[in-house]
């Protein structure tokens, strides 16, 4: 990973990142030297089995088709706590590994929360070969 020296060590951090594979939630999760938590889509949660991993590992649930609410109070504690919140700016995977259309909703937390943004670009994740959700 380039540029890991530059990840604050401390206070809340908003990370932003492209999203092409399935893998690319754990693949910046565990590069960043801090615990963190992050949205997924609300249907991962939907299995309790793949909720309770999820939230084990500091997802929590985001519905992509309204203004989330619950999400977004979920957002703002987690920075105000102090910790990391990864997003993923194009709400899903990209289907050929080129950058989506952004939803408001990071540029919404950004806003509000006032906190060092780390911009993260993922590639070569597409040819990873994983059963997806």
């Amino acid at each position: 990973m380039k540029g890991r020296d530059n990840v604050p060590r401390r206070g809340p951090l908003l990370v932003v990142s492209n999203h092409i594979n399935v893998t690319d939630p754990p693949i910046v999760g565990t590069s960043l030297p801090r615990v963190e938590m992050f949205m997924a889509k609300e249907e991962l949660f939907r299995s309790k089995l793949t909720g309770a991993f999820l939230r084990g590992l500091g997802g929590f649930p985001v519905n992509r088709q309204k203004f989330d609410r619950a999400a977004m109070r979920q957002a703002q504690k987690t920075l105000e706590q102090g910790m990391v919140l990864i997003m993923f700016p194009e709400g899903a995977r990209s289907k050929d590994a080129c950058l989506q259309p952004a939803r408001p909703g990071s540029a919404m937390v950004a806003f509000h929360s006032n906190v060092p943004i780390l911009p993260v670009g993922i590639y070569g994740t597409e040819k990873i070969r994983v059963w997806a959700v």
